[in-house]
């Protein structure tokens, strides 16, 4: 069984996201302190990061953002959000982000129900600081989130792929 100290050390673990979508930085509440009710986390994006288009066919995903702004295409529509704004994207719908700013924005993630940390534990490198820079290996790290994606319910669009037919 895990102990609180434990929990804390995977929170900090992943605190820096970058692939070749976009650089994401997270700092994630581990679920079994919410009892597989959500997974929190919140995530540094820098000007022009975000991920690809994708589906989460697990869980819903709300966007609460905190600093900055981004876009956010839902289907084939796109919403622009900024600090205080929060946007909910239920499951089956293809999605995706990008700081459209000048400066890092800021981003709570929520997901219900939890699950989808297993994901980032099984395709992201540990980081202990979350001042540090994306990881040299973008491409691989790329390769490793579109490869376990459909063991975790998710898949992965072209960037320019059009949504309506996705879902």
């Amino acid at each position: 069984m895990r102990n609180s100290m434990d929990r804390k050390r995977d929170a900090v673990l992943y605190a820096n996201l970058a692939h070749q979508f976009g650089d994401v930085g997270f700092d994630g509440a581990l679920p079994d302190a919410q009892w597989g009710a959500y997974f929190v986390m919140e995530a540094l994006v820098p000007p022009g990061g975000g991920p690809p288009p994708h589906i989460h066919r697990n869980e819903d995903e709300t966007f609460y953002i905190v600093e900055g702004q981004c876009s956010i295409r839902l289907s084939d529509q796109t919403v622009n959000a900024a600090a205080g704004d929060f946007v909910n994207v239920p499951r089956g719908i293809v999605h995706c982000f990008r700081n459209e700013g000048t400066s890092t924005m800021r981003m709570v993630l929520t997901y219900s129900p939890s699950g989808i940390e297993k994901f980032f534990e099984e395709t992201l490198e540990p980081a202990l600081d979350r001042r540090s820079g994306p990881p040299p290996n973008i491409q691989e790290l790329a390769d490793r989130l579109v490869a376990a994606g459909p063991k975790y319910g998710i898949e992965f669009f072209a960037p320019g792929a059009s949504f309506t037919d996705a879902a």
